[in-house]
C-alpha cells in the first residue's frame, strides 16, 4: 500500500545512476525552522544479501554423504570401490510418497489461492451491488419508452460512488493480506528464537563467591553460590525480546488493516439497510452492518428482504476482513509446506560432491533409512572440505550447489567452491544451541591446507537489481522516516525485500527519490546519563538491529551527527 505522504522527486543524472548499481548515495542536511535532519534520497541500484559464517578446513577429501529426508532406498547406484565424478548419483529414496506430498502441497495452495480469489471477488460484488442499490434507490428504474431503457443502461455502470469504493477495498485487501503474511512470519520467528533461548539458558552457569569479612578483621566466614546466566543466553535473551516486540507490532498492523477493511465493508453494507427504509422497511434479522465486523469469523447473513412480500432471501456466506485474513494465513501455511515437500523431494537423492572412490557403502535397494544416517563414503585425493554448522533460518537459505566464498584464516583472497551437503538434522554444540551442519567443497584441488585451520564462509543468499534501495540504517522495524516538501517527518511502514549489509531493497512503502531521514541533528547524542540507542526531546529513537542509533553516520562512512 502507497504511503500517505507526498514525495519528493528528484531527476537523477546519469551519474547518480551510475552510482546506486554500487550502493553509493550522497547524504545532506536538510533544514526547516525547527529542526535538521540528515537525509538521503532512494534510489534505483543493485543489491545483494550476504550471509557470513566460519567454518572448520578438512583437507583430507572425505566426504560422509547422508539423505536429507527418511524414506525406503529404491536404488543404489554404484559398488563400494567404484570411481565416481562429481554430481553421480550415488542412491535414490523411493519418490511416490514424496512425489505425491509436493502434488497435494500444490493442490492445496492452488485451492488456496483460489478461495482467496473467490472471497475478494465475493467482497467486491456485495460492496457494488449495495452501494449501486443505494445510488438508485432515491429514483425509478422503471418507466414508458425510452427513459426505463435509459435507466437501465445508466444501472448496469458502476457509479462514480462505488467506482470510488472498489478501488479503496482493493488497496484494504492488499494490505489485509500483506500485514497478516508479516504477522505470521514474525510469530513464527519468535517461536524460534524462544525455543533456541530455552534451550541456551537450560543449564546456567554456577559462580561461588566469598562471603564478607567478618567484623572487619579479614576473615571469610562464608561463601554463597550464585546461578548466573551466560553470555549465549543472555544474547538469545535479547533476540526473544526483539522478536517479541516485533511480533507486537506485526499484530498491531494487521489489527488497523482489519479495522480499516471492516470499516469499509460496513459502510458499503450499511447502504442496504438505508436504501430500504426508502421504500419497504427490512425484514428482522442480522443486519448487512453487524456482518462487516472486522473480528468476527466468517459467518451467514440474512439480507434485507425484496419488495413488500415480507419474505427473506436464503442466508448468504458473509465474507468479513477477518475472513480474508484467515486465507491468506491458510496460503502461507500451504506454501510452507510445499516448500518443505520439495526440499524433502530434493534430498531424497545423494549425489557424489566430487571426483573420487566410493570407499564406503553401507545401504543396499529396500533398505531403510533416516535423515542424516551416513550411507556412502566418497575419498577425493586433494579434496579440501569447510565444514559448517549454521541455526536452522541459516540452513533453510542454503542449498545444495550454492556457489560460496571460502577465505582460510591468515589468507586475503577468497577461494570458490560450492554446499555439497546440508543437513536437515539438528545437533546441538558445546554450548547447547542447536545447529545444523553444512559441508562445503572447494572447487581448486591439492591447496595444502591445514587440517582444522579456521575460515570465513560467504554466500550470496538473495539479490535484486534495478530496484529501490535505501541505507541499511534508515530502516527500523519495518518502518522508514520520510521528510516531506513541507520539511515535516513521517514514519511510513515498508515492505522490504532484499537486505544487503549497507543497503535495504524497498519493495513497497518509498520510491526512488523520496527523501529517507538518517538522524536529527538537534538530538543528543547517548551519553553516560542516556539509555544507548535512544535520543533526547528531539530525536526518532534508536533503530536497533545492529543498525546503530539515528545519530550515527551513514553505512559505510559520513559525518556523525552533531
Amino acid at each position: 500500500m502507497r504511503a500517505l505522504i507526498r514525495s519528493r522527486r528528484v531527476a537523477l543524472p546519469l551519474a547518480a545512476l551510475a552510482l546506486a548499481g554500487t550502493g553509493v548515495a550522497a547524504y545532506g542536511a536538510v533544514a526547516d525552522d525547527s529542526a535538521h535532519y540528515r537525509t538521503v534520497d532512494a534510489t534505483v541500484g543493485d543489491v545483494e544479501q550476504e550471509l557470513t559464517l566460519s567454518g572448520v578446513i578438512a583437507p583430507s577429501g572425505r566426504s560422509d554423504l547422508t539423505f536429507a529426508t527418511s524414506g525406503t532406498v529404491a536404488r543404489v547406484r554404484v559398488a563400494q570401490g567404484a570411481a565416481v565424478s562429481r554430481g553421480d548419483v550415488i542412491a535414490v529414496l523411493d519418490r511416490a510418497s514424496l512425489r505425491a506430498a509436493v502434488d497435494a502441497s500444490a493442490s492445496d495452495l492452488a485451492d488456496a489461492k483460489a478461495q482467496l480469489a473467490q472471497d475478494r471477488a465475493d467482497q467486491a460484488a456485495a460492496v457494488t451491488t449495495t452501494t449501486g442499490s443505494a445510488d438508485t434507490s432515491g429514483g425509478s428504474t422503471s418507466g414508458s419508452g425510452s427513459g426505463g431503457r435509459e435507466a437501465d443502461g445508466a444501472a448496469s455502470q458502476p457509479s462514480a460512488a462505488t467506482t470510488k469504493v472498489l478501488a479503496d477495498l482493493a488497496v484494504q485487501q492488499d494490505a489485509v493480506q500483506s500485514t497478516q503474511t508479516a504477522a505470521s512470519t514474525a510469530l513464527a520467528a519468535a517461536s524460534t528464537a524462544l525455543a533456541a533461548q530455552q534451550v541456551a539458558c537450560s543449564d546456567p552457569a554456577v559462580v561461588t563467591v566469598e562471603g564478607a569479612a567478618d567484623g572487619g578483621e579479614g576473615d571469610v566466614d562464608s561463601t554463597t553460590s550464585t546461578a548466573v546466566l551466560s553470555e549465549d543466553c543472555t544474547a538469545a535473551l535479547t533476540l526473544v525480546q526483539s522478536a517479541q516486540a516485533a511480533a507486537a507490532e506485526t499484530q498491531t498492523a494487521l489489527q488497523g488493516a482489519l479495522v480499516s477493511l471492516g470499516s469499509t465493508l460496513t459502510k458499503a453494507l450499511g447502504s442496504v439497510d438505508a436504501a430500504a427504509t426508502s421504500g419497504t422497511p427490512a425484514s428482522s434479522g442480522t443486519p448487512a452492518t453487524a456482518a462487516a465486523s472486522p473480528a468476527s469469523p466468517a459467518s451467514s447473513a440474512s439480507p434485507a428482504s425484496s419488495g413488500g412480500s415480507g419474505g427473506s432471501d436464503a442466508a448468504a456466506r458473509t465474507v468479513t476482513a477477518a475472513t480474508l485474513a484467515q486465507d491468506q494465513a491458510g496460503i502461507d501455511r500451504a506454501a510452507a509446506s510445499l516448500a518443505a515437500a520439495k526440499a524433502d523431494l530434493a534430498g531424497s537423492v545423494v549425489r557424489a560432491p566430487a571426483d573420487g572412490t566410493v570407499a564406503a557403502l553401507s545401504v543396499s535397494s529396500g533398505a531403510d533409512v533416516s535423515a542424516g544416517d551416513t550411507v556412502a563414503t566418497v575419498i577425493a585425493p586433494g579434496l579440501t572440505t569447510v565444514a559448517v554448522e549454521v541455526s536452522a533460518a541459516q540452513a533453510a537459505q542454503l542449498a545444495v550447489g550454492t556457489t560460496v566464498q571460502v577465505t582460510p584464516a591468515g589468507a586475503t583472497d577468497p577461494l570458490p567452491g560450492t554446499v555439497g551437503r546440508v543437513d536437515h538434522t539438528a545437533s546441538t554444540t558445546s554450548t547447547s544451541t542447536t545447529t545444523y551442519g553444512v559441508e562445503i567443497v572447494l572447487d581448486d584441488r591439492d591447496l595444502s591446507l591445514a587440517d582444522g585451520m579456521t575460515a570465513s564462509v560467504t554466500a550470496v543468499v538473495g539479490s535484486a537489481d534495478g530496484v529501490v534501495v535505501v541505507p541499511a540504517s534508515a530502516v527500523n522495524d519495518g518502518t522508514v522516516t520520510v521528510l516531506d516538501d513541507q520539511g515535516q517527518v513521517q514514519r511510513v511502514r515498508v515492505t522490504t525485500g532484499v537486505v544487503g549489509g549497507t543497503a535495504v531493497e524497498i519493495v513497497d512503502g518509498v520510491e526512488a527519490g523520496d527523501e529517507v531521514v538518517l538522524a536529527d541533528l538537534d538530538a543528543a547524542l547517548p551519553g553516560a546519563d542516556t539509555d544507548t540507542g535512544t535520543q533526547g526531546s528531539g530525536g526518532f529513537g534508536g533503530l536497533g538491529g545492529g543498525n546503530g542509533g539515528f545519530t550515527g553516520g551513514p553505512p559505510g562512512g559520513g559525518r556523525p551527527g552533531r
